[in-house]
Order: C-alpha cells, then sequence, then structure tokens
C-alpha cells in the first residue's frame, strides 16, 4: 500500500457484520505496541458495545440524506436498506451534516496536495538511479 493522500487515506475492515468487524478491531489493538510503550491498556471488548450498539428504540430514518433531490430510485434504496437494517435490530438515528456540501471541493484541495508531497518521494533525487556526474536536472 502506498500512501496517496495520508489524512484521507485508511485501511479498513470489511464485514458481514458490526460485530465482526468488532472482532478484528480488537485483533488490530492487541498488535498496536511497537515494544516502546510504556503501558498496554487492556483492549475493550468491541463486539460486545457493537452488540449493545444494535439494542434500544429505533429512531425515525433520517431524512436528512433527501434534501436535495436524489437520483431515480435511491431513496427508494436507501429507505429499503434502512428498513432492512432495523429489521435486523440496528438502531437508526437522524443527524444533520451541514458542512457536507463542502467535502467534494476540500477533497479536490486536500488530496493533491498531499499526494505531490507523498509521491515526492519516488522523484528519483533522494530514491532510485542517479547519473553520475549529473549537473542538470536533464543529466539527472
Amino acid at each position: 500500500m502506498i500512501a496517496f493522500a495520508s489524512s484521507l487515506d485508511q485501511a479498513g475492515v470489511l464485514a458481514r457484520s458490526a460485530e465482526d468487524a468488532a472482532v478484528v478491531l480488537a485483533a488490530m489493538a492487541r498488535l498496536r505496541s511497537d515494544g516502546l510503550d510504556q503501558r498496554r491498556p487492556a483492549v475493550p471488548d468491541y463486539a460486545k458495545r457493537a452488540r449493545q450498539a444494535n439494542q434500544g428504540p429505533a429512531h425515525r430514518p433520517a431524512e436528512g440524506i433527501f434534501r436535495r433531490r436524489p437520483r431515480a430510485g435511491a431513496r427508494a434504496c436507501v429507505e429499503t436498506a434502512i428498513k432492512r437494517l432495523r429489521e435486523l435490530g440496528a438502531v437508526t438515528q437522524e443527524i444533520s451534516l451541514p458542512n457536507s456540501p463542502l467535502s467534494v471541493p476540500t477533497y479536490y484541495v486536500v488530496a493533491p496536495a498531499e499526494a505531490s508531497s507523498n509521491l515526492a518521494r519516488y522523484d528519483g533525487v533522494r530514491y532510485g538511479h542517479r547519473a553520475a556526474g549529473a549537473k542538470t536536472l536533464e543529466e539527472l
């Protein structure tokens, strides 16, 4: 894996359920020590927390995702998915993301800037082949 934009890139887990992802998270948390840590805090029981999070009163599906006019069929697909998740015991809760329209423009500023910084190491100046006695960029 090569970093493209460090603040945007994250390795993640694909799992069939939140509980399965929690089991993998616990395994990853146990491996986080590099041997230089002063202490190794106990790893929480993430799987138990995932089970507890899926209990409790259900909330009305978030209407905020539909503020803009969705593509044909998108609303029905999302509502079907929410309904199925609730049938499986998931709890839904409406939230507000007022700055989400700024996410794509922000990405297009941050991603290329970080990518150019991260990929600069492969420019052939610090690493890679160097022509002996090169005095100009073209000779290098």
